[in-house]
């Protein structure tokens, strides 16, 4: 702020001094030192580097050559601010006089000269000059100048300005100076005023910003680069059209800004534009350059406070800080929205994901603020966290998604199809919203959804909300897991009646020698189903996850009990049995841990030499050649998988390109399109013959797109032979 002071003040003065300089009332005056060279005359010592007047002695320097800008002047903010911004620099000497001469191509109309000269106790500056005149000539010669005048001088507590008026034509100016011992002065910028005539000069052309120009979100201020302008001094940039720097010498620029975090705005990026300035003599101002769009956010953080900028899911609690959200008497949206999404982010890391948050606190966090976070990471997921509300007339929950955006839908289809299993909302299904400012600004290749969870000004949602918390959380992560192709790996241990079970997989098997009993589950969420089984035949238990699982046995003896566990977290079940006395007895407390793993993951010892998974896209790659269907299968850890040709044809020898590889998985089936590459004719190399052979059967023959180099039994004959290469050959020739 200091800084800026003290520019305003020197702008104002040398406006001021523009206006009404006698003689020439109302005359533009344009700085026009910056098309000068300069150097020190007598008794200079300038050191041998930095910003000095002169280095080497004698020598000729351009203004302003690879230093800092007209207009900024050093301030008293730090000691480390103090002088970055030297121009000039006169080092110690004894008393006497020191002269810095600006030579210009050609004579000018000189009306004022301003010295800057910035005040400092660090041993940097120890005291100002005598006094200082200034004189206008046409040589390098000072005697045979004229007179300007001696300066006066203006102090503004940082900043001293020395200043002399007059209007006397020649091509160069002198500095004199008359000084005491022991004097170390900085100059610290220096305006030659002189009548502008840029309405008659060449327009700069405006600067060409490189980058991103539609928009781009960013967890640092970005560096904003452009091409030099020919003729330009300097270079001011503009944030939002407010001129925010001067005076830039080079090529790029960043931003001195905080993270953007304003509530509700719609169009938060911020825009850079950049002026080419001229000398106002030769070349006048450019028009601003096309705007660089950025939006600049927090990175967003974890369960534990940290930073992130990638992870597997990262969720928005809605509202939150000044913005309540819906409200029902005390209780407010972003609370709920906050709880259940933390609540989420624990159920997700147990199940082995990674999550990060918009927000882990009560505080404002804007709505485009919450897409740029999630599009400046590396994120696979983006599930916002919401309560609705409706004059205390409609309940249920609803998952809205960005319409047309296919991606969205099946993410918002896979949440929604949990809650409505749950079976505590009413479902009020998906709805497409085309004017979601977060879930709508998004990148396309996020998947994204917004979840209403239920209505927070009706008694019967927000007592599903609070009595089925955690359920509902988990039924978020289970969607999560489902939309991506996940399964459950269960495995544990229980003693039941005195024995010992294995738990392992989905199924637990109990057997029980009891005369009359029920089962019972308590904390039977996970259960999927119930059978038992005895000598009289299978009975299906009636069982809902709002309660308890009670059957009875229609005959004495011994049984057998089977519980299907459904893709679900780590959870305790209880399982209980209740005799013909009434009394109960509990025979089997599980805990079985949930473990996150894809259908595709590789066997251990599987050789993974040349075979890549990328799940995403559906393609199974290998390196090279066509291989085994059983060898392919082989390479998995489960082994309930089949490969099929393009025909849908099991391939019970070659697994080539465009075979499909599928396994299924609690009810949900994974499936991936094989890629095999390598050398098609057998030469030797990997040439533009195996590529373009394969591209009209890829085309043609399977539903890969825009695979260019992989083998394939084109003949479908379960060999890779001389047909085959035949077929490549008119497909070459065609």
């Amino acid at each position: 702020m200091k800084r800026i002071t003290a520019l305003l003040l020197s702008l104002v003065m040398c406006l001021g001094l523009c206006t009404f300089t006698a003689g020439v009332a109302g005359a533009a005056l344009a700085n026009v030192a910056g098309s000068a060279d300069y150097k020190g005359t007598e008794g200079d010592d300038n050191g041998t580097s930095g910003n000095y007047c002169d280095t080497p002695i004698g020598s000729w320097l351009s203004y302003h050559d690879g230093k800092l800008n007209d207009g900024v002047i050093p301030t008293a903010d730090s000691e480390t601010t103090k002088g970055q911004n030297v121009e000039i620099w006169n080092a110690a000497q004894a008393a006497g006089n020191n002269t810095v001469v600006f030579k210009f191509g050609e004579a000018i109309d000189v009306k004022q000269v301003n010295v800057y000269m910035n005040d400092r106790d660090n041993n940097e500056n120890c005291g100002y000059p005598t006094k200082i005149e200034i004189y206008v000539g046409n040589s390098e010669s000072m005697s045979s100048a004229t007179l300007m005048g001696e300066a006066t001088t203006t102090d503004t507590g940082y900043v001293r300005n020395y200043s002399v008026s007059g209007s006397i034509t020649g091509s160069y100016v002198f500095i004199y100076f008359t000084v005491g011992a022991q004097w170390r002065i900085t100059l610290s910028e220096v305006e030659i005023m002189a009548p502008s005539t840029a309405s008659g000069a060449t327009t700069l052309s405006a600067p060409v910003i490189s980058g991103n120009l539609s928009r781009m979100e960013t967890f640092e201020p970005p560096v904003i680069s452009w091409k030099a302008v020919e003729g330009a001094v300097s270079y001011d940039a503009y944030i939002d059209g407010v001129l925010t720097t001067t005076g830039i010498t080079g090529t790029s620029y960043v931003p001195d800004m905080d993270p953007r975090v304003d509530y509700g705005s719609n169009t938060s990026y911020t825009k850079v534009q950049i002026k080419a300035k001229g000398d106002g003599v030769n070349y006048a101002d450019s028009a601003l350059s096309s705007s660089y769009n950025f939006f600049y956010v927090e990175k967003p953080l974890d369960l534990r406070g940290n930073r992130v900028t990638s992870a597997d899911v990262i969720i928005d609690p809605g509202h939150g800080g000044s913005q309540p959200g819906a409200c029902n008497g005390t209780r407010q949206e972003k609370d709920d929205t906050l709880a259940m999404s933390l609540k989420l982010g624990e159920k997700l890391e147990k199940l082995g994901y990674t999550v990060a948050f918009c927000r882990i606190e009560d505080v404002d966090d804007g709505l485009m603020s919450r897409a740029a976070k999630a599009n400046a990471g590396d994120f696979d997921m983006f599930i916002c966290i919401h309560r609705n509300s409706y004059n205390s007339s409609a309940n249920g929950v609803e998952t809205l998604y960005e319409t047309n955006d296919a991606l969205d839908k099946a993410f918002a289809q896979a949440i929604q199809n949990k809650f409505v299993a749950l079976g505590i909302f009413t479902d009020r299904g998906l709805k497409p919203r085309d004017n979601l400012v977060v879930t709508n600004n998004a990148r396309d290749d996020l998947p994204t959804c917004l979840v209403e969870l239920g209505f927070i000004d009706t008694v019967k949602d927000n007592t599903a909300f609070d009595t089925y918390f955690d359920e509902i959380a988990l039924a978020m992560a289970e969607g999560c897991m489902t939309y991506q192709g996940k399964r459950f790996d269960t495995a544990g241990t229980l003693t039941a009646d005195g024995v010992d079970y294995a738990y392992t997989g989905t199924t637990l098997n109990i057997s029980a020698s009891t005369a009359d009993i029920s089962f019972k589950l308590g904390n039977g969420y996970g259960i999927s189903s119930i059978t038992c089984t005895d000598g009289a035949g299978s009975y299906a238990p009636v069982y809902s996850k709002g309660g308890m699982a009670d059957f009875v046995a229609s005959a004495s003896g011994s049984f057998t009990a089977r519980a299907e566990a459904a893709v679900n977290g780590t959870v305790t079940t209880t399982l209980k049995f209740v005799n013909g006395f009434g009394a109960e007895k509990t025979i089997a407390v599980i805990t079985s841990p949930a473990v996150k793993a894809d259908p595709f993951t590789f066997a251990e010892g599987a050789d993974k030499e040349n075979v890549r998974v990328d799940s995403g896209k559906g393609y199974l790659s290998f390196g090279a050649g066509a291989m085994n269907a059983d060898a392919v299968m082989a390479l998995f850890a489960d082994t309930d998988m089949s490969i099929a040709k393009p025909d849908g044809t099991a391939a019970k020898g070659l697994a080539s390109t465009g075979c499909v590889i599928s396994t299924t998985v609690n009810g949900v089936t994974s499936t991936l399109t094989l890629v095999v590459y390598g050398d098609i004719d057998g030469d030797g190399t990997t040439s533009t013959t195996d590529y373009l052979s394969l591209r009209g059967h890829l085309t043609g023959s399977t539903p890969i797109r825009g695979v260019g180099a992989a083998a394939a039994d084109v003949s479908r004959d379960d060999d890779l032979s001389s047909a085959d290469l035949l077929i490549f050959t008119l497909d070459i020739k065609g």
